[in-house]
């Protein structure tokens, strides 16, 4: 069976040209493989048996070229699912959660709470009140975390600040790169930890860092406690070092 919802082809007519394949709305959409589905949007291309594209435009699934329609300069955006989301930039999209906003165009966020991705090509991953307010810039997750740097990112952890040109926080607390936006949320009393790589490490030390190396061990009583790598070391008292540096906190 295949399914035209429209009657004779016209420009920007929906096409459904495989065995049991089928278009769902948009224009100017073809649905070219058996069982191929698009369900929206604009010139866009489902050529591969059983694919689907859900909208946007020019879109194509398959070994093949687009169809040779050009996108309008408004509309585009995409919300998945979810509760309460905006999508309102240019071919923006919001994958699900909840009151999240995609606002900038051609920007994203794929879920969480609260999040804004309000720049071109700017990106939230997930988490809560995150921001990714500049041009390509990103956060991946944790709450409170802001990319307000051209192409600056924020991994997780909480109120951090990526403020400068190509920045990155990779978690924690209130750190931020740049110095102009510092946050006024305090911190937790605990967590913080950060483990970067190796093998078998437990930082366990509020606010402490193992860089790699393997089984070492930051403990409960070794906040902001630092281990570079190695082998079997463990930071048992605050602000311990390894390899010692003789600073104290």
């Amino acid at each position: 069976m295949k399914v035209v919802l429209r009657g004779p082809l016209e420009p920007g007519q929906n096409t459904a040209i495989g065995n049991t394949s089928v278009v769902t709305g948009g224009a100017g959409n073809k649905a070219q493989g058996s069982g191929a589905t698009v369900s929206g949007g604009e010139g866009n291309l489902a050529w591969d048996g059983t694919s689907s594209i859900a909208g946007g435009c020019d879109n194509v699934t398959g070994n093949t070229s687009a169809l040779p329609v050009t996108c309008n300069l408004h509309g585009g955006q995409t919300v998945s699912g979810g509760q309460a989301n905006t999508a309102s930039g240019l071919l923006s999209s919001v994958s699900g959660g909840s009151q999240d906003i995609a606002s900038g165009k051609y920007s994203s966020v794929s879920g969480g709470y609260l999040n804004t991705a309000s720049n071109f090509l700017s990106s939230v991953s997930g988490g809560q009140n995150n921001h990714a307010d500049e041009f390509a810039s990103s956060v991946t997750g944790g709450w409170e975390n802001i990319a307000k740097g051209t192409y600056s990112s924020v991994a997780g952890g909480e109120t951090n600040t990526a403020g400068d040109f190509a920045s990155t926080v990779a978690g924690g607390c209130h750190n931020d790169t740049g110095g102009l936006f510092p946050s006024s949320f305090p911190c937790n009393a605990t967590g913080g930890e950060t483990v970067s790589g190796g093998t078998g490490n437990v930082a366990t030390g509020v606010a402490s860092a193992i860089s790699g190396g393997s089984t070492n061990d930051t403990a409960v009583t070794a906040g902001n406690s630092s281990i570079l790598g190695g082998s079997g070391n463990f930071a048992s008292s605050k602000c311990q070092t390894f390899p010692a540096t003789g600073q104290s906190c």
